[in-house]
């Protein structure tokens, strides 16, 4: 997302700053500066007009509605459009499903020729199906991180941590993914506050689906796992979650032996 920033205005990713708060895959920038000077109100309407908004490869390349962008006045991550515009992703996956399969066959169909190349010891490219697979600069991330913390250079970092008391909204031992200082004693979160009330209801919701998912597995209470799937945003029923449940379970019964 910072790229995607400094982009707009020409300028190297380090002259770049965004303030952020979320979870995985679910963070919002709400102050963003490029060389100090804080540019958030004007890079909103940027992307209100479409400018600078860069999708991932594994997202739809479904833009969120101009009104709706310059009423959040936040800068969202591109995996929000699940959220935000669910009906027409899902419209789109469909219409994907019937010309190249879902997402997940796409992918097992890319790993499956990346792990061939790679059985080559030859190989000293990047394979072109990489690209295809998502998930770039990752590899850089970890490098810098790890130099970070070895050479203890207090850099800062958007990193997924333990919350404590970085947003009162939250337990402190959730994880959350925010800013934070990267020393030889590991990452410390940038203090926050309170969440913006836009976003508040959704990132709690996806953490009680979260934290509620993860006592299920450590429980294998069914009756837990429903909870789990009925709290989260994405699920429009309780008998919809009644049947993926027990879809899932079906599916990985050799894997999950607290549920027989």
């Amino acid at each position: 997302m910072m790229r995607d920033i400094a982009s707009v205005y020409g300028v190297e990713r380090e002259e770049v700053y965004a303030r952020f708060i979320g979870l995985n895959h679910l963070i919002f920038a709400d102050r963003i500066t490029v060389n100090g000077e804080d540019v958030t109100r004007h890079f909103i309407e940027q992307l209100a007009q479409g400018v600078g908004s860069h999708t991932l490869k594994n997202v739809p390349n479904l833009g969120l509605p101009a009104e709706f962008i310059r009423a959040l006045k936040l800068y969202p991550l591109s995996y929000l459009k699940y959220f935000y515009m669910s009906r027409e992703v899902v419209e789109h996956e469909i219409s994907e499903l019937q010309r190249s399969g879902t997402r997940g066959e796409q992918s097992l169909s890319i790993e499956k020729s990346l792990f061939e190349l790679y059985r080559n010891p030859d190989l000293c490219e990047k394979p072109a199906e990489l690209s295809a697979r998502g998930g770039a600069l990752y590899s850089d991330t970890a490098c810098s991180i790890i130099s970070s913390i070895y050479n203890n250079k207090k850099e800062l970092h958007v990193v997924n941590v333990p919350n404590m008391g970085t947003t009162p909204d939250l337990p402190d031992d959730a994880v959350i993914e925010t800013n934070a200082m990267i020393d030889s004693l590991g990452a410390h979160p940038l203090a926050y506050g309170r969440l913006p009330t836009a976003i508040k209801g959704l990132i709690q919701s996806v953490k009680a689906f979260e934290e509620l998912t993860v006592d299920a597995a450590i429980t294998g209470n069914r009756q837990t796992a429903l909870l789990a799937l009925s709290v989260h945003p994405l699920v429009p029923s309780v008998e919809i979650a009644e049947k993926i449940l027990t879809d899932y379970l079906a599916a990985n019964r050799d894997y999950l032996p607290q549920y027989q």
